[in-house]
């Protein structure tokens, strides 16, 4: 196993080789004046640099592109391509950039991941593989991907030299068309984005360009979402524990990461924590007084800007506009003077780590049928067995007879896993479940040795699991629990159920 390389900030050097490195591939973005309406409270004038309008719309081809060109060894790379672990901007940006350099792309995903964004991922030529949560984190912190191709190069998606430096080119061309900025503005999510500008500010300062030593680096947060700006104010790095999902979802979060804090917290002026009232008229006054579609990440800094919160009195402010993914609904509701909305998030992949669960193989069918179908809003299930880890061997046999009721129970539980792992299969994530609405229970029973109540405590195993995962409100429905003389392959239980679950 190679260690990974210790995280630094990029030389001057690095950045310009950078910049010859992405040409090309990401667009020399344009400065421009905003026009703030009435809606300004600031005296300072303000500047936009449109990362959206990079390829994919978000500056994440700049890091994509400067890290596949830092590769030392090329030779393989069409072969074995590159790998990363990601299932956002960054995987997208690197997909891209290797499809445009005949480059093969592995992309790692946590197996909770939504399907239109590994889509998207795969729309650019990329392989996706789904592992588990704890997995894919292990690969973050890690630097390691044994479950990319042999051979593949892996790049991080925030904590890697060639990112920050690639990240890095936004303030040298910030400078190019701006001389005499002061400040500049930047989301900060992972911190790749903000660390690497205010590293290439500090670069620059160092190396001639005299000007830029009183010129700040600020990070943007929205207030629900927070924690580079609560780490700043404590002086060392710490969780946000009031963190709220908003339709900001392209910055902030819960916690810093380690690697990115120690260059951050030394390079960065401050942080910034935003309210998200501010950020959606920073959306609105965007699109009508400035026709640019931001995303909420991408406003963030304009609304730091607006409001006065950028600083000791600063003169010319830049704001980093890093992409325009804005979902639309969002965008409509912004344009009619709301805050959008948030549906409830529901987070039953996250509870199956938190239970240190582990589904099987989503079972193949046995017949001409399907493991689910959806109407509607509605998803059905065929009938579940109690599955091995491997998808294919099941347990068997009947109760009273060949195992116990106590066995049967756990028989139960391991057919209700079965069907967890149809129903993530199906759905791309569990968290589309709403709730369990139907369950129907048999027992493969011998009616002499095991008397109905008994069936009724045989599928307790799955209805208890299905309560475990998805809590007392959603996990609890209608149920039917009935002894068979027999069922396929011998098998102790089936199980079929029906779920209510949101639309994608």
């Amino acid at each position: 196993m190679v260690p990974k390389a210790k995280l630094r900030a990029p030389s001057l050097t690095e950045i310009e080789n950078a910049a010859r490195n992405i040409k090309g591939k990401a667009i020399r973005t344009p400065l421009v004046k905003f026009n703030a309406g009435h809606m300004g409270s600031s005296s300072a004038e303000i500047y936009l640099k449109l990362e959206n309008l990079q390829p994919i719309g978000s500056f994440k081809v700049r890091p994509a592109a400067n890290a596949i060109a830092c590769i030392e060894d090329k030779s393989h790379l069409a072969e074995l391509g590159v790998s990363t672990a990601s299932a956002g901007n960054f995987a997208q940006g690197l997909a891209w950039c290797c499809k445009e350099m005949g480059v093969k792309c592995t992309v790692v995903a946590p197996d909770h991941a939504p399907e239109i964004k590994l889509a998207a991922i795969r729309s650019w030529g990329a392989d996706v593989i789904k592992v588990p949560y704890a997995e894919w984190w292990e690969i973050i912190e890690t630097h390691q991907c044994p479950q990319a191709p042999e051979g593949a190069v892996f790049i991080h998606p925030g904590a890697e030299n060639a990112v920050l430096a690639g990240n890095a080119t936004i303030a040298r061309e910030i400078v190019e068309d701006l001389p005499d900025v002061d400040c500049i503005v930047a989301p900060y999510g992972s911190g790749a984005l903000c660390t690497g500008i205010a590293c290439g500010i500090k670069e620059m300062a160092q190396n001639g360009f005299k000007q830029l030593e009183s010129c700040e680096v600020f990070a943007t947060e929205p207030e629900t979402a927070a924690p580079f700006a609560l780490s700043m104010k404590m002086g060392k790095s710490v969780r946000f524990e009031d963190w709220e999902s908003t339709f900001v979802d392209g910055c902030g979060g819960k916690a810093v990461l380690e690697e990115i804090w120690a260059i951050a917290s030394g390079t960065i002026g401050g942080g910034i924590a935003v309210p998200l009232r501010a950020i959606a008229d920073a959306v609105k006054q965007l699109a009508e007084g400035n026709k640019i579609v931001a995303e909420g990440a991408g406003a963030c800094p304009v609304a730091a800007a607006m409001t006065g919160r950028c600083g000791p009195k600063p003169k010319k402010i830049v704001c980093v506009v890093s992409g325009g993914g804005i979902d639309s609904e969002h965008l409509v509701q912004i344009l009619e003077g709301k805050i959008p909305k948030m549906r409830k998030s529901n987070h039953f992949d996250s509870k199956i780590l938190e239970l240190g669960l582990a589904l099987p193989e989503a079972p193949e069918p046995k017949g001409n049928y399907i493991p689910a179908t959806i109407i509607g809003n509605m998803l059905y299930t065929s009938g579940h067995g109690p599955v091995l880890p491997d998808g294919k061997t099941y347990m068997m046999g009947r109760v009273g007879e060949d195992m116990t009721v106590e066995e049967a129970v756990k028989a139960a539980r391991a057919t209700g896993l079965a069907v967890l792992a149809t129903l993530r299969k199906t759905l791309g994530s569990l968290d589309r479940v709403k709730r369990i609405v139907k369950t129907l229970g048999m027992v493969n029973a011998n009616p002499a040795t095991l008397n109905q109540l008994e069936c009724v405590q045989a599928i307790n195993g799955f209805s208890d699991l299905m309560m475990d995962v998805f809590g007392a409100e959603n996990g609890v429905g209608a149920r039917s629990a009935v002894g068979m003389a027999t069922l396929p392959m011998n098998t102790p239980v089936e199980v079929e159920a029906i779920f209510e679950i949101s639309q994608e």
